[in-house]
């Protein structure tokens, strides 16, 4: 294979001419078919073209030697380096280090393949000198604003003011009473938000928003699914699922389905190829897929979108945005196009999204919640947002052209957390479109697009911890030039959803303070406040539960929808108190400099204990113990008050393993509660993706298969190997070509993998001893499409 960090040392030729030659050839093998395995793997050329590069080969060999597999692999191999060798330039070949650009400029130039022609060099050439070059978009600057900005936050100042007089009046005088008061008129004013956001959506939900769609043909579309370590069963059966909906509707031909992986593990990116094969063989040319892996995962979700959308902003004038776990039906997926279409000035359209998918009492409490307050709060969001809407990252649709020239983002000047990449990149891009005369807009009226909810507390918290560091950043971009009112809103409000769990623990703590050093002046009129503040905190759930109610069939009837949503209210509360000491703590850890990385996110539970043990929940419990002993030993009277937030923290562990449990979950799901409408009447769409999961399951001697002929991942597995090199017997090699990766054990086929050198010969050896013929693709087949190609009709 033409891949240089594959090119192997006379030590290693030794070793490769000795385990072939101990091994006999499979009898009444092909040679001609195994050579046309090899030259499919490289390049996707049709038959005819493979043909003619087969008998060119055959041609250069003596006749005893052309009908030998081996020899004629053999001779390939070698005539293939040296063809690379006079094709590409020396500083990208050196700098393609595991040959994936090449993989990709072939996918672009397949027929410069062993080609003569200096036209085809020429273009195989510089389409791999660009891939091997980074592309992102041109960064956006970021200046401040004129100040009568300000103005907008005067009608939200003045509702805080006025529940922070009445509360001061209330709670009495001192420094701490003021401060208290003050507090209580912010949160007020935040939570007063979500109610006005329910409230529009109930009214909009009655009336309806007015629609344009497109009549005409559809242009065409990419469907781009980044990825970066997950499950490739789930993905590649979400895809299909996709792709066979989209098949049966009006305008199939406009799609095309792009994987964008950004995995840097070689295990799981063997399994990514093999199930993208998988797929990719039984796909035809209607909604083709795509599957393309960066070397390295520059600049996380947002350079991963930005490279595709950079490489071929000319083929595709709209891309629909995926998540690893999102699903979206083709009616949604058309309609978004034709809203676009219908609105030349519309530079992104977001879906609305439901959860759906999950198994533990955690997640499927996560659902119902989302089922019942959902629809409101983002037709809310759509109706009080108009053409200044945001962008939840995923389940949207954006306007190539506008994203490409729009939505560079901006390096933050300082260190993470608060300087450096912005790591919630979706409010930004959402802010950049407006600011650039585009218009964002919520389909707040479409359906079937779902995600999928965290399996446990522990896996919510971690996705949080990331989400409160992104958008604790969105603070330093609100004064930003020329963003529109709204879209500053929504950056300040991202940032408040962490700010709020802090306050809210601080307010408790003047409360206590004031309780024990000062007097209140009216406790009757503190209480009437109180009971006001908690009806305004529960008023949106209760808003969302009777329009719930009116559907509540779907539900699985108003017995259930009721005894659900009492147990999700009871999951709220406990949930509550251990929220905000995590959601503290991650303001706190940001704020004096502690940063994490976007590392990959886990979709399956591990065991409820094992989920629920970790560093913040012995924190929890034993601040819980500690506020609970200090409390009974000093003011006894003051116990009644303390216990609602000190006694989940203590029960942190058992809280979070009860909720981790998918036996509750499964339980509750055979009675009936939690039930949510798509759990209760799937649409065609997700019974497609449960039907289709164990046709992409991977298994480690189709990994290991995978990992020894792929050039590609061969080449990052041996760089690998290099940095803690094992010894590896020769006979093991010749072992390895004699019995396949099947003949093989885990401990075996672990040992070749640690090897550099022996897996370097055993690459060459098993393509030319292997029945490798399996790997050659049907015809049309590509992992991208080719340069005359990226040219939109």
């Amino acid at each position: 294979m033409t891949v240089p960090r594959l090119a192997i040392s006379e030590d290693e030729r030794a070793l490769v001419t000795t385990v072939s030659s101990h091994v006999r050839a499979p009898r009444g093998v092909d040679a001609r078919r195994r050579l046309r395995a090899l030259l499919s793997a490289l390049a996707p050329l049709d038959d005819e073209a493979i043909d003619a590069r087969v008998e060119r080969l055959v041609a250069e060999l003596p006749d005893g030697d052309a009908a030998d597999p081996a020899a004629l692999v053999e001779h390939a191999q070698e005539r293939l380096e040296r063809w690379a060798e006079e094709v590409l330039a020396p500083g990208a070949r050196e700098a393609d280090v595991e040959g994936a650009a090449l993989r990709r400029a072939f996918d672009r130039c397949p027929d410069a393949l062993l080609s003569d022609d200096v036209a085809q060099r020429a273009a195989l050439r510089a389409a791999h000198a660009a891939l091997v070059g980074e592309a992102r978009l041109d960064a956006q600057p970021l200046r401040r604003p004129r100040l009568r900005w300000i103005l907008g936050l005067i009608p939200s100042a003045a509702l805080g003011l006025g529940g922070a007089c009445a509360f001061a009046e209330a709670a009495g005088g001192g420094l701490v009473a003021s401060l208290w008061a003050g507090l209580f008129g912010i949160l007020i004013a935040l939570h007063g938000l979500s109610l006005g956001l329910v409230v529009i959506g109930a009214w909009r939900q009655r009336r309806g928003p007015a629609v344009e769609r497109s009549a005409g043909p559809l242009p065409r579309t990419a469907l781009v699914m980044p990825i970066y370590e997950e499950d490739p069963e789930r993905v590649f059966a979400a895809l299909e699922a996709m792709r066979s909906e989209l098949l049966e509707a009006p305008g199939a031909e406009a799609f095309e389905i792009f994987v964008a992986s950004d995995t840097q593990d070689p295990r799981r990116a063997a399994d990514e190829v093999r199930a993208w094969r998988r797929l990719a063989s039984k796909a035809g040319e209607r909604v083709p897929v795509f599957y393309r892996r960066r070397h390295d995962n520059v600049g996380k979700k947002a350079g991963n979108l930005a490279e595709l959308l950079v490489r071929h902003a000319s083929r595709y004038r709209y891309v629909v945005v995926l998540d690893a776990d999102s699903l979206v039906g083709a009616s949604t997926l058309v309609e978004l196009v034709r809203r676009m279409e219908a609105n030349p000035r519309l530079g992104l359209l977001q879906a609305p999204i439901e959860l759906r998918g999950g198994e533990t009492l955690f997640a499927r409490a996560l659902q119902l919640g989302h089922a019942i307050g959902g629809p409101l709060l983002t037709s809310g969001l759509a109706g009080w947002s108009g053409p200044d809407g945001n962008y939840f990252g995923h389940n949207a649709i954006v306007r190539t052209e506008a994203f490409v020239r729009c939505c560079g983002l901006p390096t933050l000047s300082g260190a993470p957390p608060l300087g450096g990449t912005i790591l919630s990149h979706d409010f930004v891009e959402a802010a950049l479109l407006r600011r650039g005369g585009w218009e964002v807009r919520i389909a707040d009226d479409l359906g079937e697009s779902y995600e999928e909810p965290p399996p446990t507390l522990r896996d919510f918290l971690v996705r949080d911890r990331r989400w409160c560091q992104g958008n604790l950043q969105h603070l330093r971009l609100v004064l930003a030039h020329g963003l529109a009112a709204r879209s500053r809103l929504h950056l300040l409000l991202g940032a408040v959803a962490y700010l709020v769990s802090p306050l809210w623990l601080l307010f408790l703590v003047l409360g206590a303070v004031h309780a024990m050093t000062g007097e209140i002046a009216s406790p009757r009129a503190l209480l009437g406040l109180a009971v006001a503040a908690l009806g305004l905190l529960l008023a949106p759930r209760l808003v969302g539960l009777a329009h719930a109610l009116a559907r509540a069939p779907a539900f699985g009837g108003a017995a259930r929808l009721l005894l659900g949503a009492l147990l999700e209210l009871v999951v709220s509360l406990v949930l509550a108190p251990l929220m905000m000491l995590a959601h503290t703590t991650f303001v706190l850890e940001v704020v004096t400099g502690a940063a994490v990385g976007w590392g990959p996110q886990r979709r399956v539970a591990d065991g409820a204990f094992a989920a629920a043990v970790d560093a913040r929940s012995l924190l929890a419990t034993a601040l819980g113990v500690t506020a609970t002993a200090v409390t009974s030993a000093l003011a006894p009277s003051a116990l009644p008050y303390v216990l609602p937030i000190a006694l989940p923290w203590a029960l942190a562990i058992p809280i979070a393993a009860a909720l981790g449990s998918e036996a509750a979950g499964r339980a509750l799901a055979r009675a009936g509660i939690l039930g949510t409408p798509v759990e209760n009447a799937p649409p065609p769409v997700v019974r497609a993706l449960d039907a289709r999961r164990g046709y992409y399951h991977a298994d480690h001697a189709s990994r290991f298969r995978d990992l020894v002929l792929d050039p590609v991942l061969c080449a990052r597995v041996c760089a690998d190997a290099e940095r803690q090199e094992a010894p590896v017997d020769d006979e093991l090699v010749a072992r390895a070509v004699e019995v396949g990766p099947a003949g093989l054990d885990a401990a075996e086929r672990d040992a070749l993998l640690g090897s550099s050198r022996a897996l370097r010969a055993l690459h060459r050896a098993a393509w030319r001893r292997w029945c490798v013929e399996e790997w050659e693709l049907p015809r049309g087949v590509r992992a991208e499409p080719r340069t005359e190609e990226l040219v939109a009709p």
